[in-house]
This record gives C-alpha cells, structure tokens and sequence, in this order.
C-alpha cells in the first residue's frame, strides 16, 4: 500500500511539474507574442511618423513654390503716387487751393460731397471753369440720396462737355461690397479705399482703388502714413477738409505745414506728385498685366493646389492611422 501510495504521490508530483512547465512555456509564449506585436507596432508607428515627416518635407515645398509662382504674378508701381485733394465748401476756397498749386507745384483734385444739394455743387463747378482741376465726386456720407445726387451732377458734366475723374470718394465708414457694387452698376471706375497700411489695387470686378488721409483736425499728423506710402510704393489721396479751415479745426498754417511734407517725399526719387487719372491708368495697366500673368500659369496654379490638397488628405490620413495604432 505505501508503494502504491509513494507512486500515486510521484505520479502527481510529475503532473503537476508538467503543468507547471506546460503554464510556464504559456506564459513565455504570450510574453513573447506580446514583445513581438510591441515591435511591430513601434515600427508601423515608425514608419507613419517617418512618412509624415516626408509628406509634411514635400507639402512645404509644394506650397513654397505656389508662392513663388503667385508672387511672380504680382506686378508692383516703381514710384509711391501723392494726390492733393480738397473737399471744397464755398467757392472762395478755389483761390486759397491755387495759392497751394502755385507754391508747391502739385495738381489739385477738388472732391464735390454730394451729400449737400445739387444746386450748390452745380454753382461750384461752374466756378470751376477758370481752374484745370480734376473732379472727384464723394459724400461725406454715402447714401441714396447722395448717389442721385453724384448721377445728377454726371450728367450735367457730359451735358457741359466736362468729366469727373471717375473715382468716387467713399469714407471708411461707408466702405461695404453693397456701396462697392453700387458704384460699379454706376459707372464709376474706382473708389478710396482707407487701410491702417496704405494699399492700392484692384478688385475682381475690375474697378481700382487707392487709400485716402483725411486732413480735418490739426492734431492729426500723416507723416507716419506718408512714409508708409513711400515704403510700399502705394498711391495716397491726401485730403483736406475745407470745412475744417473754415471752423478752426485746422489752420492755413498747418496746411502749409502738411504740404511742406507731401513736397518732401514727392521730391525723392521714388515718389511723386500724381493725378487721379495716372493713378487710374497705371492701376488698371497692373490689373492687366496681372490679369495675363496669371493666365499663363494658371495650369501649374491648379496643378500645385492639387498637389497641396492631395497631400493635406494624405497627412490627416496617416495622423488618423496613427491615433488608432
């Protein structure tokens, strides 16, 4: 009976040692299939990060080049572009604006604000005739009732045999794409355009616009604007509100002053005294050039931006693979 029982024993005892070893060899195993999908995963991941890295490499590059190629579209002025403009309340303001021309040797524009009625401003062209002057129509503050007024005034000058200069003086308050498309259905051919960085140029549509400084308090300086005009070879209406003048709010004094600055920079070499209508002509000459710069690249344009969108998709693609990995 102990020999049977001393062989059951070991019996058990071995079985128990395989199960052991069988369990052990279990374990192993699973660690070891744990270790190698670990070092799998890791290098999948490796090989999406390193993907990443060169998709990302090539959509710089792509999009340099889109830059470079729509930055050689662009055409730009040489010269920086100063008009000297008035917006005039009485017809004895022509005489103190051509002692101005007289002594600073610019071309004035005189802004007629159809906000008032259109018997006063008729009264004030008709003054007009003794002066070479370009006619800028504007509003204080646009409105219906100002636009009539502008296309009244337009008609009589064709009736007259006169032309305004086409561009018509808009506020920065009254700037919106309803005003903006109102007077392209009118007719004109460019607006002022106020920006805290003076800029010129071209909408879509074809109609140009170039920044304005409105001269109405003598606390206010342009020369920080002026300068900016120089630097980035823009075009300024530089404006005096004649109102002004009459009020107090800015004297004959600082208007001399200010002008005595216009002189300044539109006596450096890359800066001038201009008229709307030059303005008008060159703007419009950039859009055109543009215009055909941009047709001839315009396949590589669109070949570049699919290449661009192809790679956005590519890279949110391989992030998503990351993120589930």
């Amino acid at each position: 009976m102990n020999e049977n029982f001393k062989r059951s024993h070991k019996i058990r005892n071995i079985v128990c040692i395989g199960l052991s070893v069988l369990a052990a060899a279990g374990l192993i195993y699973l660690w070891l299939q744990n270790q190698r999908e670990e070092q799998e995963r890791e290098a999948v991941l490796e090989e999406i990060a390193e993907e990443i890295l060169t998709s990302e490499e090539e959509l710089r590059d792509v999009q340099k080049e889109l830059a470079d190629v729509q930055a050689s579209i662009s055409y730009t002025s040489d010269t920086a572009k100063l008009m000297i403009g008035f917006i005039v309340s009485e017809s004895r303001d022509y005489e103190y604006i051509a002692s101005l021309e007289e002594v600073y040797g610019f071309s004035p524009v005189v802004v007629l604000d159809c906000s008032e009625d259109i018997d006063t401003l008729e009264e004030r062209v008709d003054f007009l005739e003794d002066y070479n002057w370009e006619i800028m129509l504007g509003a204080r503050s646009f409105s219906e009732e100002a636009n009539e007024t502008a296309l009244a005034l337009r008609e009589t000058f064709s009736e007259a045999e006169r032309t305004d200069t086409g561009v018509f003086f808009l506020r920065e308050n009254d700037y919106s794409i309803s005003n903006i498309e109102t007077l392209i259905q009118d007719g004109f051919i460019g607006y002022t355009k106020y920006n805290d960085s003076p800029v010129d140029g071209s909408t879509d549509e074809g109609i140009v616009y170039f920044d304005y400084t409105n001269i109405q308090t003598s606390e206010y300086s342009p020369s920080s604007r002026l300068a900016d005009v120089y630097e980035g070879l823009t075009s300024m209406l530089v404006l005096f509100d004649m109102e002004a003048l009459q009020t107090g709010a800015i004297t004959e004094t600082y208007i001399g002053q200010v002008m005595e600055l216009t002189q300044y920079y539109a006596g450096l070499d890359a800066c001038t005294y201009a008229s709307v209508a030059d303005v008008v002509a060159e703007l419009s000459q950039i859009n055109e050039i543009e215009a055909q710069r941009l047709k001839d690249r315009e396949e590589e344009i669109t070949e570049l931006e699919d290449q661009i969108r192809e790679l956005k998709e590519k890279i949110n693609e391989l992030y998503d693979r990351e993120r589930t990995k």
